[in-house]
C-alpha cells in the first residue's frame, strides 16, 4: 500500500469517527454544556446560546463531512481533477461559511465563538481558493484529452 493511499485511508478513518462523535455529541450536548456552566461558572444564559449555536453548526458540519468523504474517496479512485470534486469542494466551503455566520452571531453572546467564526470563515476562504485551482486543473485536463 502507498503512503498516499494510507494518508487517504486515515483521512476516511479521521472522518468517520468525526461523525461518530458528532452524533455522540447531539445527545451529550446538553450534558456537556450545563456541566461546564456549572463548573466554571458561567451565566446560565449561555446554555442555551452554546446549544443553539452547536445544533445550528450540526447539519453544515455533517454535510461537510459527508462530502469529503465522497471527495477522498474520488481521489482514492484517482479520479482528482474532476467536476464532482470541484463541486464538493465548493459546497464545503458554504457549510464553512454558514458555521461562520452562525458563530459571529453567537459571538456577541460569548466571545470565544468569534475565534471559531474566524477560523471557519478563514477555511472557507481557503476551500474558495481551492475550488478554483480544481476547476482551472479540470478545464485543463479537459482541454489534453482533447488534443491529439
Amino acid at each position: 500500500m502507498d503512503k498516499n493511499n494510507r494518508s487517504i485511508i486515515l483521512s476516511l478513518f479521521l472522518c468517520y469517527l468525526f461523525l461518530v462523535i458528532l452524533a455522540i455529541l447531539t445527545v451529550a450536548a446538553p450534558f456537556i454544556v450545563t456541566w461546564y456552566v456549572t463548573y466554571f461558572g458561567r451565566p446560565e444564559a449561555l446554555i442555551l446560546v452554546a446549544l443553539v449555536a452547536f445544533y445550528s453548526c450540526f447539519i453544515p458540519a455533517v454535510v461537510a463531512l459527508i462530502l469529503l468523504v465522497k471527495l477522498l474517496k474520488n481521489i482514492q479512485l484517482d479520479k482528482i481533477f474532476i467536476k464532482d470534486n470541484s463541486r464538493f469542494i465548493s459546497h464545503i466551503s458554504v457549510c464553512c461559511f454558514i458555521v461562520a455566520v452562525i458563530c459571529f452571531a453567537s459571538g456577541f453572546f460569548y466571545m470565544p465563538f468569534f475565534m471559531v467564526f474566524i477560523a471557519a470563515w478563514f477555511m472557507g476562504i481557503i476551500l474558495r481558493v481551492i475550488k478554483n485551482v480544481f476547476v482551472a486543473a479540470n478545464e485543463i485536463k479537459d482541454e489534453n484529452e482533447l488534443t491529439i
